[in-house]
Protein backbone atom coordinates (compact mmCIF):
# COMPACT_ATOMS: atom_id res chain seq x y z
CA UNK A 1 0.00 0.00 0.00
CA UNK A 2 1.03 3.15 -0.78
CA UNK A 3 1.68 5.52 1.68
CA UNK A 4 2.84 8.98 2.96
CA UNK A 5 5.48 8.73 5.36
CA UNK A 6 8.11 10.79 7.45
CA UNK A 7 9.27 13.07 4.61
CA UNK A 8 12.40 15.23 5.46
CA UNK A 9 11.77 18.94 5.09
CA UNK A 10 14.70 21.97 5.01
CA UNK A 11 13.29 24.95 6.39
CA UNK A 12 14.58 27.42 3.74
CA UNK A 13 13.98 30.82 6.36
CA UNK A 14 15.57 33.89 4.76
CA UNK A 15 15.26 37.65 6.27
CA UNK A 16 15.96 40.53 4.39
CA UNK A 17 16.29 44.02 5.83
CA UNK A 18 13.21 46.51 5.47
CA UNK A 19 13.10 50.04 6.63
CA UNK A 20 15.39 52.42 7.83
CA UNK A 21 15.71 50.89 11.44
CA UNK A 22 16.85 48.04 9.81
CA UNK A 23 13.87 45.96 11.17
CA UNK A 24 13.97 42.03 9.58
CA UNK A 25 10.59 40.91 7.26
CA UNK A 26 11.03 37.04 7.54
CA UNK A 27 10.09 35.39 4.34
CA UNK A 28 8.75 31.77 5.15
CA UNK A 29 8.84 29.08 2.60
CA UNK A 30 5.77 26.83 1.44
CA UNK A 31 7.55 24.19 3.77
CA UNK A 32 7.88 26.12 6.88
CA UNK A 33 4.20 27.16 6.91
CA UNK A 34 3.34 23.26 5.81
CA UNK A 35 5.36 22.34 8.92
CA UNK A 36 3.30 25.08 11.32
CA UNK A 37 0.36 23.71 10.20
CA UNK A 38 1.38 20.26 10.86
CA UNK A 39 2.49 21.61 14.49
CA UNK A 40 -0.86 23.12 15.12
CA UNK A 41 -3.15 20.54 14.25
CA UNK A 42 -1.13 18.18 16.51
CA UNK A 43 -2.13 20.79 19.15
CA UNK A 44 -5.74 20.38 17.87
CA UNK A 45 -5.20 23.92 16.89
CA UNK A 46 -7.80 23.49 14.31
CA UNK A 47 -8.04 27.33 13.29
CA UNK A 48 -4.66 28.19 13.74
CA UNK A 49 -3.53 25.00 11.61
CA UNK A 50 -5.98 26.21 8.74
CA UNK A 51 -4.34 29.46 8.24
CA UNK A 52 -0.28 27.94 8.15
CA UNK A 53 -1.87 25.76 5.65
CA UNK A 54 -3.41 28.10 4.00
CA UNK A 55 -0.28 30.45 3.68
CA UNK A 56 1.83 27.27 2.54
CA UNK A 57 -0.41 26.85 -0.54
CA UNK A 58 -0.38 30.60 -1.12
CA UNK A 59 3.44 29.91 -1.36
CA UNK A 60 3.47 27.63 -3.68
CA UNK A 61 3.16 24.23 -1.86
CA UNK A 62 3.58 21.34 -4.45
CA UNK A 63 4.53 17.82 -4.81
CA UNK A 64 3.25 15.42 -2.42
CA UNK A 65 2.85 18.08 0.06
CA UNK A 66 -0.01 18.99 -1.79
CA UNK A 67 -2.38 16.31 -1.24
CA UNK A 68 -1.60 15.93 2.44
CA UNK A 69 -2.14 19.94 3.00
CA UNK A 70 -5.49 19.68 1.82
CA UNK A 71 -6.41 16.31 3.12
CA UNK A 72 -5.16 18.19 6.93
CA UNK A 73 -7.55 21.33 5.63
CA UNK A 74 -10.40 18.70 5.77
CA UNK A 75 -9.53 17.25 9.08
CA UNK A 76 -9.43 20.79 10.61
CA UNK A 77 -12.64 22.19 9.13
CA UNK A 78 -14.51 18.58 9.79
CA UNK A 79 -13.11 18.90 13.97
CA UNK A 80 -14.81 22.96 13.27
CA UNK A 81 -18.11 21.34 12.06
CA UNK A 82 -17.86 23.35 8.55
CA UNK A 83 -19.14 20.19 6.94
CA UNK A 84 -19.51 21.60 3.02
CA UNK A 85 -16.21 23.46 3.31
CA UNK A 86 -14.41 20.50 4.67
CA UNK A 87 -15.98 17.97 1.62
CA UNK A 88 -14.47 20.66 -0.89
CA UNK A 89 -11.23 20.34 0.99
CA UNK A 90 -11.33 16.54 0.61
CA UNK A 91 -12.26 16.39 -2.76
CA UNK A 92 -9.41 19.05 -3.62
CA UNK A 93 -7.20 16.13 -2.83
CA UNK A 94 -9.02 13.75 -4.40
CA UNK A 95 -8.21 15.34 -7.41
CA UNK A 96 -4.07 15.40 -7.07
CA UNK A 97 -4.47 12.23 -8.43
CA UNK A 98 -2.16 10.97 -5.20
CA UNK A 99 -2.97 8.50 -2.48
CA UNK A 100 -6.42 7.94 -3.46
CA UNK A 101 -7.45 5.35 -1.21
CA UNK A 102 -6.11 7.58 1.58
CA UNK A 103 -8.43 10.55 -0.22
CA UNK A 104 -11.92 8.23 -0.96
CA UNK A 105 -11.41 6.98 2.53
CA UNK A 106 -11.50 10.67 4.11
CA UNK A 107 -14.38 11.37 1.99
CA UNK A 108 -16.33 8.47 3.39
CA UNK A 109 -15.44 9.67 6.94
CA UNK A 110 -16.84 13.34 6.21
CA UNK A 111 -20.19 11.45 4.74
CA UNK A 112 -20.33 8.91 7.56
CA UNK A 113 -20.12 12.38 10.09
CA UNK A 114 -22.19 14.32 8.08
CA UNK A 115 -25.11 11.59 8.14
CA UNK A 116 -25.02 10.17 4.52
CA UNK A 117 -23.81 6.36 5.17
CA UNK A 118 -24.51 5.61 1.63
CA UNK A 119 -22.29 7.59 0.07
CA UNK A 120 -19.53 7.18 3.09
CA UNK A 121 -20.17 3.41 1.78
CA UNK A 122 -19.68 3.83 -1.92
CA UNK A 123 -16.24 6.14 -0.81
CA UNK A 124 -14.92 3.36 1.37
CA UNK A 125 -15.40 0.82 -1.76
CA UNK A 126 -13.56 3.26 -4.04
CA UNK A 127 -10.53 3.28 -1.34
CA UNK A 128 -10.43 -0.55 -1.37
CA UNK A 129 -10.63 -0.97 -4.50
CA UNK A 130 -7.36 1.67 -4.49
CA UNK A 131 -5.67 -0.44 -2.30
CA UNK A 132 -7.31 -3.57 -0.56
CA UNK A 133 -4.98 -3.66 2.12
CA UNK A 134 -5.49 -0.10 3.30
CA UNK A 135 -6.09 -0.89 7.18
CA UNK A 136 -7.95 2.50 7.69
CA UNK A 137 -10.35 1.75 4.98
CA UNK A 138 -10.82 -1.32 6.26
CA UNK A 139 -12.10 -0.21 9.73
CA UNK A 140 -14.19 2.07 8.64
CA UNK A 141 -16.36 0.43 6.36
CA UNK A 142 -16.33 -2.16 9.07
CA UNK A 143 -17.58 0.54 11.92
CA UNK A 144 -20.17 1.49 8.93
CA UNK A 145 -21.10 -1.88 8.72
CA UNK A 146 -21.21 -2.46 12.56
CA UNK A 147 -23.67 0.26 13.49
CA UNK A 148 -25.90 -0.13 10.92
CA UNK A 149 -26.69 -3.84 11.34
CA UNK A 150 -24.13 -5.62 9.40
CA UNK A 151 -22.08 -7.25 11.89
CA UNK A 152 -21.32 -10.05 9.97
CA UNK A 153 -20.09 -7.91 6.87
CA UNK A 154 -18.46 -5.66 9.14
CA UNK A 155 -16.02 -8.96 11.16
CA UNK A 156 -13.90 -10.24 8.38
CA UNK A 157 -13.12 -6.32 7.63
CA UNK A 158 -12.15 -4.67 10.93
CA UNK A 159 -10.29 -8.34 11.30
CA UNK A 160 -8.32 -8.28 8.11
CA UNK A 161 -7.03 -4.89 9.28
CA UNK A 162 -5.75 -5.81 12.70
CA UNK A 163 -3.50 -8.66 10.73
CA UNK A 164 -2.17 -5.68 8.38
CA UNK A 165 -0.83 -3.69 11.43
CA UNK A 166 2.01 -4.93 13.18
CA UNK A 167 1.14 -3.38 16.89
CA UNK A 168 -2.36 -2.11 16.02
CA UNK A 169 -3.82 0.87 18.84
CA UNK A 170 -6.71 -0.53 21.20
CA UNK A 171 -9.57 0.94 19.15
CA UNK A 172 -8.80 -1.31 16.60
CA UNK A 173 -9.56 -4.20 18.83
CA UNK A 174 -12.34 -2.62 20.54
CA UNK A 175 -14.04 -2.28 16.78
CA UNK A 176 -13.81 -5.03 16.48
CA UNK A 177 -15.09 -6.48 19.92
CA UNK A 178 -18.13 -4.00 19.14
CA UNK A 179 -18.59 -6.47 16.06
CA UNK A 180 -17.91 -9.78 17.44
CA UNK A 181 -20.63 -8.76 19.93
CA UNK A 182 -23.16 -7.53 17.86
CA UNK A 183 -22.84 -10.92 15.88
CA UNK A 184 -23.69 -12.75 18.60
CA UNK A 185 -19.75 -13.91 19.36
CA UNK A 186 -19.51 -12.72 23.02
CA UNK A 187 -16.67 -14.96 24.18
CA UNK A 188 -14.28 -13.12 21.00
CA UNK A 189 -15.79 -9.85 21.81
CA UNK A 190 -14.09 -10.23 25.74
CA UNK A 191 -11.14 -11.33 24.19
CA UNK A 192 -10.29 -8.26 21.87
CA UNK A 193 -12.25 -5.26 24.31
CA UNK A 194 -8.91 -6.63 27.01
CA UNK A 195 -6.52 -6.36 23.91
CA UNK A 196 -7.95 -3.02 23.66
CA UNK A 197 -7.34 -2.34 27.21
CA UNK A 198 -4.19 -3.43 27.31
CA UNK A 199 -3.23 -1.19 24.11
CA UNK A 200 -4.03 1.76 25.92
CA UNK A 201 -7.69 2.03 24.82
CA UNK A 202 -9.55 4.89 26.99
CA UNK A 203 -11.40 3.83 30.00
CA UNK A 204 -14.77 5.47 29.76
CA UNK A 205 -14.91 4.04 26.08
CA UNK A 206 -13.47 0.35 27.74
CA UNK A 207 -16.85 0.68 29.75
CA UNK A 208 -18.62 1.45 26.85
CA UNK A 209 -18.06 -1.29 24.83
CA UNK A 210 -17.81 -3.62 27.67
CA UNK A 211 -21.37 -2.81 28.93
CA UNK A 212 -22.60 -3.62 24.95
CA UNK A 213 -21.49 -6.73 25.15
CA UNK A 214 -22.58 -7.27 28.29
CA UNK A 215 -26.28 -6.17 26.96
CA UNK A 216 -26.03 -8.16 23.63
CA UNK A 217 -24.65 -11.32 26.43
CA UNK A 218 -28.28 -11.06 27.82
CA UNK A 219 -30.23 -10.54 24.80
CA UNK A 220 -28.36 -13.56 24.14
CA UNK A 221 -29.51 -15.40 27.12
CA UNK A 222 -33.14 -14.07 26.37
CA UNK A 223 -33.16 -16.07 23.24
CA UNK A 224 -32.56 -18.64 24.44
CA UNK A 225 -34.97 -18.88 27.14
CA UNK A 226 -37.65 -18.31 24.66
CA UNK A 227 -36.25 -20.74 22.27
CA UNK A 228 -35.00 -18.25 20.19
CA UNK A 229 -33.74 -21.17 17.78
CA UNK A 230 -33.98 -22.12 13.91
CA UNK A 231 -35.56 -25.66 12.76
CA UNK A 232 -31.75 -26.92 12.63
CA UNK A 233 -31.02 -25.89 16.43
CA UNK A 234 -29.41 -22.99 15.40
CA UNK A 235 -29.18 -19.29 16.76
CA UNK A 236 -30.77 -17.43 13.85
CA UNK A 237 -28.82 -14.73 12.62
CA UNK A 238 -29.75 -11.22 13.50
CA UNK A 239 -31.58 -9.24 11.73
CA UNK A 240 -30.26 -6.77 9.41
CA UNK A 241 -31.28 -3.60 9.15
CA UNK A 242 -30.78 -1.20 5.55
CA UNK A 243 -28.62 1.65 5.56
CA UNK A 244 -30.18 4.54 6.62
CA UNK A 245 -30.16 7.85 5.15
CA UNK A 246 -30.02 10.24 8.23
CA UNK A 247 -28.95 8.27 11.15
CA UNK A 248 -27.82 5.06 12.78
CA UNK A 249 -30.40 2.86 14.22
CA UNK A 250 -27.97 0.52 16.16
CA UNK A 251 -26.42 1.70 19.49
CA UNK A 252 -23.97 2.71 20.72
CA UNK A 253 -21.24 3.58 18.31
CA UNK A 254 -18.09 1.31 18.86
CA UNK A 255 -15.16 3.72 18.80
CA UNK A 256 -13.61 6.27 16.81
CA UNK A 257 -13.02 5.64 13.53
CA UNK A 258 -8.74 6.70 12.27
CA UNK A 259 -8.71 9.62 10.49
CA UNK A 260 -5.99 9.24 8.42
CA UNK A 261 -2.90 9.99 9.35
CA UNK A 262 -1.79 11.80 6.35
CA UNK A 263 1.97 13.42 6.70
CA UNK A 264 3.73 12.51 10.39
CA UNK A 265 5.39 15.93 11.99
CA UNK A 266 8.21 16.56 9.28
CA UNK A 267 11.04 17.20 11.86
CA UNK A 268 10.04 14.16 13.89
CA UNK A 269 11.21 12.22 10.21
CA UNK A 270 14.36 14.48 10.50
CA UNK A 271 14.94 13.24 14.37
CA UNK A 272 14.74 9.89 12.93
CA UNK A 273 16.77 9.61 10.19
CA UNK A 274 19.52 11.87 10.87
CA UNK A 275 22.61 9.97 11.49
CA UNK A 276 21.19 6.44 10.76
CA UNK A 277 23.55 4.54 8.66
CA UNK A 278 22.63 2.52 6.20
CA UNK A 279 24.62 -0.27 4.13
CA UNK A 280 23.65 -1.25 1.16
CA UNK A 281 24.89 -4.86 -0.70
CA UNK A 282 24.22 -5.27 -4.19
CA UNK A 283 24.47 -9.03 -4.73
CA UNK A 284 26.61 -10.41 -6.99
CA UNK A 285 29.32 -8.90 -9.32
CA UNK A 286 30.89 -9.17 -12.98
CA UNK A 287 32.88 -12.37 -12.70
CA UNK A 288 31.68 -14.86 -10.20
CA UNK A 289 34.65 -15.93 -7.37
CA UNK A 290 34.70 -19.95 -6.98
CA UNK A 291 37.13 -19.83 -3.97
CA UNK A 292 35.38 -20.69 -0.49
CA UNK A 293 34.96 -18.90 2.87
CA UNK A 294 33.38 -20.07 6.03
CA UNK A 295 29.57 -19.65 6.21
CA UNK A 296 30.11 -17.45 9.77
CA UNK A 297 32.20 -16.85 12.39
CA UNK A 298 34.20 -20.02 13.63
CA UNK A 299 32.66 -22.32 10.82
CA UNK A 300 33.70 -25.46 9.36
CA UNK A 301 31.38 -25.35 6.85
CA UNK A 302 32.93 -23.47 4.00
CA UNK A 303 30.70 -21.66 1.03
CA UNK A 304 31.32 -20.41 -2.44
CA UNK A 305 32.51 -16.58 -1.82
CA UNK A 306 30.26 -15.01 -4.38
CA UNK A 307 28.31 -16.15 -7.29
CA UNK A 308 27.85 -14.76 -10.65
CA UNK A 309 23.84 -15.02 -10.40
CA UNK A 310 20.66 -15.25 -12.43
CA UNK A 311 20.08 -12.88 -15.63
CA UNK A 312 16.94 -12.06 -17.52
CA UNK A 313 15.36 -15.08 -19.41
CA UNK A 314 14.54 -12.91 -22.05
CA UNK A 315 16.75 -9.41 -21.54
CA UNK A 316 19.76 -11.56 -20.91
CA UNK A 317 20.65 -8.49 -18.48
CA UNK A 318 22.41 -9.83 -15.45
CA UNK A 319 21.51 -10.20 -11.93
CA UNK A 320 24.38 -8.12 -10.64
CA UNK A 321 23.63 -5.70 -13.33
CA UNK A 322 19.87 -5.03 -12.19
CA UNK A 323 21.08 -4.78 -8.41
CA UNK A 324 23.91 -2.22 -9.00
CA UNK A 325 21.52 -0.39 -10.82
CA UNK A 326 18.81 -0.66 -8.33
CA UNK A 327 20.79 -0.21 -5.40
CA UNK A 328 22.58 2.87 -6.96
CA UNK A 329 18.78 4.26 -6.95
CA UNK A 330 17.65 3.60 -3.67
CA UNK A 331 21.26 4.91 -2.48
CA UNK A 332 20.36 8.28 -3.59
CA UNK A 333 16.68 7.90 -2.06
CA UNK A 334 17.25 7.37 1.33
CA UNK A 335 20.77 9.66 1.28
CA UNK A 336 17.41 12.23 0.14
CA UNK A 337 15.59 11.41 2.75
CA UNK A 338 17.99 12.02 5.23
CA UNK A 339 20.11 8.85 5.95
CA UNK A 340 23.65 8.17 5.39
CA UNK A 341 24.29 5.64 3.12
CA UNK A 342 27.50 3.11 2.32
CA UNK A 343 27.39 0.63 -0.53
CA UNK A 344 30.06 -2.18 -0.33
CA UNK A 345 30.06 -1.90 -4.17
CA UNK A 346 29.21 1.16 -6.70
CA UNK A 347 31.24 -0.76 -10.05
CA UNK A 348 30.53 -4.06 -11.65
CA UNK A 349 34.09 -4.90 -12.02
CA UNK A 350 34.94 -5.81 -7.93
CA UNK A 351 36.12 -8.71 -6.38
CA UNK A 352 34.39 -9.10 -3.20
CA UNK A 353 33.29 -11.86 -1.01
CA UNK A 354 29.98 -12.23 0.72
CA UNK A 355 32.03 -12.02 3.64
CA UNK A 356 34.09 -8.80 3.34
CA UNK A 357 30.74 -7.25 1.73
CA UNK A 358 29.49 -7.62 5.65
CA UNK A 359 32.48 -6.83 6.77
CA UNK A 360 32.45 -3.30 5.08
CA UNK A 361 28.71 -2.92 6.82
CA UNK A 362 30.82 -3.62 10.41
CA UNK A 363 33.19 -1.28 9.95
CA UNK A 364 30.89 1.70 9.29
CA UNK A 365 28.71 0.17 12.24
CA UNK A 366 25.87 0.46 9.91
CA UNK A 367 22.55 0.63 11.90
CA UNK A 368 21.12 -1.61 9.39
CA UNK A 369 22.21 -3.81 6.20
CA UNK A 370 19.96 -4.32 3.16
CA UNK A 371 21.45 -6.96 0.59
CA UNK A 372 19.72 -6.57 -3.10
CA UNK A 373 18.98 -9.47 -4.87
CA UNK A 374 16.69 -11.12 -7.74
CA UNK A 375 15.59 -14.58 -7.84
CA UNK A 376 15.34 -16.81 -10.32
CA UNK A 377 14.16 -20.82 -10.64
CA UNK A 378 13.51 -23.73 -13.07
CA UNK A 379 9.45 -22.82 -13.02
CA UNK A 380 9.21 -20.14 -15.12
CA UNK A 381 5.76 -19.16 -13.60
CA UNK A 382 7.17 -18.96 -10.32
CA UNK A 383 7.39 -14.87 -9.55
CA UNK A 384 6.85 -12.15 -6.37
CA UNK A 385 9.19 -10.96 -3.70
CA UNK A 386 10.64 -12.75 -0.64
CA UNK A 387 12.79 -11.19 1.85
CA UNK A 388 15.40 -13.42 3.83
CA UNK A 389 16.42 -13.22 7.40
CA UNK A 390 18.38 -14.83 9.92
CA UNK A 391 16.60 -17.56 12.25
CA UNK A 392 16.47 -17.25 15.97
CA UNK A 393 17.94 -20.52 16.09
CA UNK A 394 20.70 -19.22 13.98
CA UNK A 395 24.22 -20.47 14.93
CA UNK A 396 26.00 -17.32 14.71
CA UNK A 397 23.71 -14.18 14.64
CA UNK A 398 20.50 -15.51 16.38
CA UNK A 399 20.59 -12.13 18.38
CA UNK A 400 19.64 -10.66 15.41
CA UNK A 401 16.70 -12.13 14.33
CA UNK A 402 14.05 -10.45 16.41
CA UNK A 403 15.19 -7.00 14.32
CA UNK A 404 15.96 -8.72 10.84
CA UNK A 405 12.56 -9.90 11.22
CA UNK A 406 10.64 -6.65 11.85
CA UNK A 407 12.95 -4.93 8.96
CA UNK A 408 12.01 -7.63 6.68
CA UNK A 409 8.43 -7.66 7.21
CA UNK A 410 8.48 -3.76 7.41
CA UNK A 411 10.54 -3.55 3.47
CA UNK A 412 8.03 -6.69 2.19
CA UNK A 413 4.79 -5.38 3.06
CA UNK A 414 6.00 -1.68 1.62
CA UNK A 415 7.39 -3.31 -1.79
CA UNK A 416 4.18 -5.70 -2.62
CA UNK A 417 2.05 -2.51 -1.43
CA UNK A 418 4.18 0.20 -4.12
CA UNK A 419 4.51 -2.83 -6.41
CA UNK A 420 1.80 -4.84 -6.48
CA UNK A 421 3.86 -7.74 -6.79
CA UNK A 422 3.22 -11.79 -5.51
CA UNK A 423 4.22 -11.80 -1.53
CA UNK A 424 5.81 -14.47 -1.07
CA UNK A 425 7.06 -14.06 2.33
CA UNK A 426 9.54 -13.29 4.92
CA UNK A 427 11.84 -16.61 4.76
CA UNK A 428 14.35 -17.84 7.75
CA UNK A 429 17.89 -18.58 5.98
CA UNK A 430 20.80 -19.64 8.19
CA UNK A 431 23.38 -20.48 5.25
CA UNK A 432 23.85 -17.63 3.73
CA UNK A 433 27.84 -16.07 4.59
CA UNK A 434 26.96 -12.26 3.90
CA UNK A 435 24.34 -12.37 6.49
CA UNK A 436 25.86 -14.59 9.49
CA UNK A 437 28.84 -12.33 9.38
CA UNK A 438 26.91 -9.23 9.95
CA UNK A 439 26.68 -7.41 13.49
CA UNK A 440 23.36 -5.72 12.58
CA UNK A 441 19.77 -6.06 11.32
CA UNK A 442 20.06 -7.75 8.26
CA UNK A 443 17.73 -8.64 5.23
CA UNK A 444 17.94 -10.24 2.20
CA UNK A 445 15.59 -8.78 -0.70
CA UNK A 446 14.28 -10.77 -3.39
CA UNK A 447 13.11 -8.31 -5.28
CA UNK A 448 11.29 -10.56 -8.42
CA UNK A 449 12.10 -13.91 -10.42
CA UNK A 450 14.13 -13.10 -13.54
CA UNK A 451 13.29 -16.34 -15.04
CA UNK A 452 9.37 -15.21 -15.10
CA UNK A 453 9.64 -13.19 -18.66
CA UNK A 454 6.66 -10.72 -17.53
CA UNK A 455 8.21 -10.05 -14.30
CA UNK A 456 11.69 -9.95 -15.37
CA UNK A 457 10.98 -7.15 -18.32
CA UNK A 458 9.58 -5.25 -14.89
CA UNK A 459 12.44 -5.59 -12.99
CA UNK A 460 14.67 -4.19 -15.71
CA UNK A 461 12.28 -0.92 -16.37
CA UNK A 462 13.15 2.10 -14.91
CA UNK A 463 9.25 2.93 -14.36
CA UNK A 464 9.39 -0.31 -11.75
CA UNK A 465 12.97 -0.26 -10.03
CA UNK A 466 11.23 3.51 -9.16
CA UNK A 467 8.67 1.66 -7.16
CA UNK A 468 11.00 -0.98 -5.80
CA UNK A 469 12.67 1.79 -4.09
CA UNK A 470 9.92 3.49 -2.86
CA UNK A 471 8.22 0.71 -1.12
CA UNK A 472 12.08 -0.19 0.18
CA UNK A 473 12.44 3.42 1.22
CA UNK A 474 8.63 3.09 2.81
CA UNK A 475 9.64 0.10 4.77
CA UNK A 476 12.65 1.38 6.12
CA UNK A 477 10.98 4.42 7.63
CA UNK A 478 8.36 2.05 9.11
CA UNK A 479 11.20 0.11 10.43
CA UNK A 480 12.63 3.62 12.31
CA UNK A 481 9.45 4.39 13.75
CA UNK A 482 8.84 7.38 10.89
Amino acid sequence: MKRIVGIVIMLCVLATAAGCGGNALRKISAAAYYQNGCEAYEKKEYAEALKEFKKALEKGLSGDFLVSSYSYMGHCLLELEDFETAEQYYKMALDTGEEPAMCYTNLGIYCRKSGDYEQAEQYYLSALEADSLYPEALTSLGVLYSVTGRAGEAVPLLEKAISLLQEPAGFYHANLAYAYAAAGRIAEAREQIALAKVRGYAQEDYERIAAYIDECEAAEGDMEISGGTSGDGQKPEPEVTQIPENKVTQAPEPTKVPTPTVTPEPTKAAEVSAGKIIAIDPGHQQKGNHGTEPVGPGASELKTKVSSGTQGVTTKVAEHQFTLELSLKLRDALTDAGYRVVMTRETADVDLSNVERAQIANRVEADIFIRVHADGAENKEANGISVLYPSGQNPYVAELSPESKKLAQSVLDALCDATGAKKRGIVERDDLAGTNWAKMPVILIEAGFMTNEEEEKKLVSAEYQALLVQGILEGVRKYFGE
